[in-house]
């Protein structure tokens, strides 16, 4: 800073910005700029000058200005609300803009036109905490205008600001009536702590809250009892919000409001928030704050309610600090029914804005929610959520069904588009009865999981990528696998699945110790439905070489979620063979084997002839073969560790052994162009030897596919554009209507008896490993 050209003063700073601006953008982004424009040159700017102040600078959409004098700053504040007040009584729901302001007096820095410093900085931290249509000030604002401005501000009590080193005193008042959604003012007494009586102004609608200090509201926690120790950082669990209406749809509405919450906190990298699978398992049930705490190991717990009277919607909140039993913050909303989107979107950034800000203060806005305009798509996706999280086959299939729903009434809706590319990858990859469940050959699932993820104009958000990371690990792309899961932990910082995802593909390729603090993390996080973290340190154990602490991982897994034995069953199986209990070993590979077993317990509706793939008919048994490549270890020695615990637990040596395909055999880009670019190949199917398939592919990647697809999914052209890319082969088919990218890994096999049994090389797919070698 050159401090020649730099002045401190003491000034009134005034910081203003729209509420729900992201969702005004989002639904007429030139319109919306257009009236921020509009507004400022002919409002904000011409009343600026009447009030002896200036605009320093815009700031997206917001403003900050400067005035000499508090009055004048106050009294801009109080014309220019008034004046939009008027406007937007003039304009529709979707183009009012609704601003917040945030006012201080302090010293400041002077560096040209622009100015910083505290002053700014508090002013700006004060902004957040105004109601839409209202002002927040500081105490010093107050103090000076007492008596001098035919206004009344309201106590707001001391807040506690970002990089603020003492709590500030606050006040603040609603002026706009317009602001969305209307609901008259109510009040209710509810306590804090340690704080003196304050007042908390609801965005949703200016309902008054009152708090006074002294009063307990629920039964203390105790840490000692708590199931998890507590984390470094605020901790919270947002348990279901309860339907207190007769109307099923008010249920889902509250569910809605919860789901929001969820995951707006999450993407708050400061909070420690349990995932919406643990939240889940309390709904329907009577579980005071003192029980959920003790069980989630958390110090916050926020719960609420929905009372839903015919266009009328109420909305009670409120945050427990369950160590003390001590209400931190309550709110009660009230809204129309007719207006459900803006009341949720009100609701829910001004709950989240009081909880970042007396959590975490000063954290940075959350991303805008994606939507949708259709409360019956939403209500459908809805119920496909809380199908899905029960996690039976059945629920499945009704939560495929429910998320097609949504899709059907809003084409444009990616959550449960991705959502029903989770359900489909699943049954997919999980154990045969989901995809019985579904009426759907596995492949046919793996195949419309992939369309959904891959078509035209599909946005990746946080499911996507961990569904992603799936499929990558799948075909043994480990590094593309790590990727993808981290990208989804970046939208989303607490997702359990995520994390989940993260995991696994660290364990696999070669980071157990990485991955099982990763998967302890998860745990964490999740700790209402451990089993798949359970049964991820189970297997960063074995890779670890520690059988018997990996067999207790396991066993936790399982007495949690004995359904899912036979997900984990494969490396309890290896485990105890390594440990010398080879009886239990065998019945263990059994359950695993009788879990994935390639035979149908009914007919399909969708014939999986109907899709052109090499496994169509195999309904084989399980083999060492199967059993290796779908637990895809890269680094070889636990991977021939692993394949000689199988053999000892019993595993069929099938035709040809298994495949050894690690870090060790795998070909770089480099080496997969010399291989297939301007060459012939030809292969079989390595499960069933006489699926023969040649592939010829010209110098610059064009490739043409002849016999037995080893892509899955419907009638693919014959033709596709290749190129390497990550030590990938990337290759463009033509998918139905879209074409697909499919990447794949190659390998080259070192051993002559798999060479001269299969090939010399070995293509990974989305569906198996293709052995295969070059036509001379």
């Amino acid at each position: 800073m050159d401090e020649a050209n730099t002045q401190r003063r003491l000034s009134a700073i005034v910081v203003m910005d729209v509420a729900g601006y992201s969702r005004l953008m989002a639904r007429d982004e030139a319109g919306t700029f257009k009236r921020l424009t509009d507004t400022h040159d002919k409002t904000i700017r011409p009343l600026t000058g009447k009030h002896h102040g200036r605009v320093v600078k815009r700031m997206g959409d917001g403003f900050l200005l400067e005035f000499a004098s508090i009055v004048d700053a106050v009294a801009f504040a109080l014309a220019v609300q008034e004046k939009l007040a008027q406007a937007n009584g003039q304009r529709a729901d979707g183009e009012k803009l609704v601003f917040r302001v945030g006012i201080n007096f302090g010293d400041v820095i002077g560096e040209g036109s622009d100015i910083y410093g505290d002053g700014v900085n508090i002013a700006a931290r004060l902004e957040p905490l105004a109601p839409p249509g209202g002002i927040c000030i500081s105490a010093k604002v107050e103090e000076e205008i007492r008596g001098k401005i035919d206004t009344s501000f309201e106590p707001m009590g001391a807040q506690t600001l970002k990089n603020i080193p003492v709590p500030v005193e606050t006040y603040a008042m609603r002026i706009d009536p317009s602001a969305p959604p209307v609901a008259k003012p109510r009040k209710r007494w509810l306590s804090v702590a340690g704080a003196s009586v304050a007042l908390l102004l609801a965005a949703a609608g200016g309902a008054y809250i009152y708090r006074s200090a002294g009063t307990q509201v629920a039964e203390p926690a105790r840490e000692e009892r708590m199931a998890h120790p507590l984390p470094d950082k605020p901790s919270i669990a947002v348990l279901p919000f309860k339907n207190m209406s007769a109307q099923e749809e008010a249920g889902w509405f509250a569910d809605g409001v919860t789901e929001d919450l969820i995951t707006d906190l999450s993407k708050v990298s400061g909070l420690f928030v349990i995932s919406r699978n643990s939240s889940f398992t309390f709904k329907g049930k009577e579980t005071s704050t003192r029980q959920a705490a003790e069980a989630l190991g958390v110090r916050y717990v926020l719960e609420g309610s929905v009372r839903r009277a015919g266009s009328e919607v109420r909305i009670n909140a409120q945050l427990v600090e369950a160590t003390t039993g001590g209400a931190v913050w309550a709110e009660r909303y009230d809204g129309e029914a007719d207006a459900v989107f803006d009341l949720q979107d009100e609701i829910t950034s001004r709950i989240i804005a009081e909880l970042t800000n007396r959590l975490l203060p000063g954290e940075g806005e959350v991303s805008p929610r994606e939507e949708t305009e259709n409360p019956a798509a939403y209500d459908a996706y809805l119920r496909g959520l809380a199908l899905y999280r029960r996690g039976g086959p059945q629920d499945y299939a009704a939560a495929a069904r429910a998320f097609t729903r949504a899709m059907d009434l809003d084409p444009g809706y990616e959550r449960p588009r991705t959502a029903l590319a989770k359900t489909y990858a699943q049954a997919a990859f999980g154990v045969q009865a989901y995809a019985d469940a579904l009426d759907l050959h596995w492949s046919d699932a793996l195949a419309r999981s992939w369309a959904l993820l891959t078509r035209e104009g599909a946005t990746a958000n946080e499911d996507a990528h961990v569904i992603r990371s799936w499929l990558a690990l799948r075909k043994h792309q480990h590094d593309r696998a790590i990727a993808e899961a981290s990208e989804a932990l970046k939208q989303s910082p607490n997702d359990s699945d995520a994390m989940e995802a993260l995991a696994e593909a660290e364990i696999y390729a070669g980071q157990a110790e990485t991955g099982h603090a990763t998967a302890e993390e998860a745990l964490r996080q999740n700790p209402a439905a451990p089993a798949k973290a359970h049964f991820l340190t189970g297997l960063a154990e074995y890779a670890l070489g520690n059988a018997e602490a990996s067999l207790k991982a396991l066993d936790r897994a399982i007495s949690t979620a004995p359904e899912r034995r036979s997900e984990f069953d494969g490396i309890r199986a290896a485990a105890l063979a390594e440990l010398g209990r080879t009886k239990d070993a065998q019945e263990a590979f059994e359950t695993f084997s009788r879990g994935y077993l390639d035979r149908p317990a009914m007919s399909w509706t969708v014939r999986p002839q109907a899709f052109r793939n090499p496994r169509f008919h195999t309904w084989r048994n399980i083999d060492l073969a199967w059993a290796v490549f779908t637990h895809p270890f890269r680094d070889p020695l636990v991977q021939e560790r692993f394949a000689a615990s199988l053999r000892a637990a019993g595993a069929p040596a099938g035709l040809g052994g298994y495949l050894s395909l690690n870090r060790g055999n795998r070909l770089k880009g480099v080496e997969i162009r010399d291989v297939l670019f301007g060459k012939e190949i030809s292969g079989s199917d390595f499960w069933l030897a006489e699926n023969e398939w040649r592939q010829k592919r010209t110098e610059g990647g064009q490739v043409t596919h002849y016999g037995v697809p080893i892509h899955v999914g419907p009638p693919t052209a014959d033709t596709g554009e290749g190129a390497i890319r990550d030590d990938l082969l990337c290759e463009s088919w033509q998918l139905e209507e879209q074409r697909v990218e499919i990447c794949s890994t190659v390998y080259r096999m070192f051993d002559a008896r798999s060479r001269a049994r299969w090939g010399d090389y070995v293509m990974v797919t989305d569906i198996g490993p293709f052995p295969f070698s070059v036509v001379e």
